[in-house]
């Protein structure tokens, strides 16, 4: 959490959130009224806020596991089975095979969400 606070304080970010009435009025990125070159190129330029950045989406992402589309979900309960704790998500337009692998996953004790797109 300390990562996401401190990636949403930096310097980049502040000025983007000071164009949303620009974003909202053009429909362009905010970003993109403040850096043309873009958020990407802004962070390889300053190394130190990209590692800020890099760590916020490691901890976003630690402890979560995503499933969309492709088989049965077979392998993410797989994942799920030697994984007690972890969160999980999966996305399936037709396949009830794979709600039902996170849905018993869910039983399990793990944190899960069964979405139909």
């Amino acid at each position: 959490m300390r990562a996401f606070a401190r990636m949403f304080g930096l310097p980049l970010n502040w000025a983007i959130y000071g164009e949303l009435a620009s974003a909202v009025r053009t429909g362009l990125p905010a970003v993109a009224a403040v850096r043309p070159d873009g958020f990407w190129a802004y962070l390889a330029q300053h190394p130190e806020e990209g590692r800020v950045f890099n760590a916020a989406m490691v901890d976003k992402a630690r402890g979560t596991i995503g499933d969309i589309g492709g088989g049965g979900g077979h392998l993410l309960r797989a994942v799920l089975d030697t994984a007690p704790g972890t969160t999980c998500w999966c996305c399936s337009a037709t396949d009830s095979t794979r709600v039902r692998n996170v849905q018993a996953a869910a039983r399990h004790g793990h944190t899960t969400r069964a979405l139909r797109a």
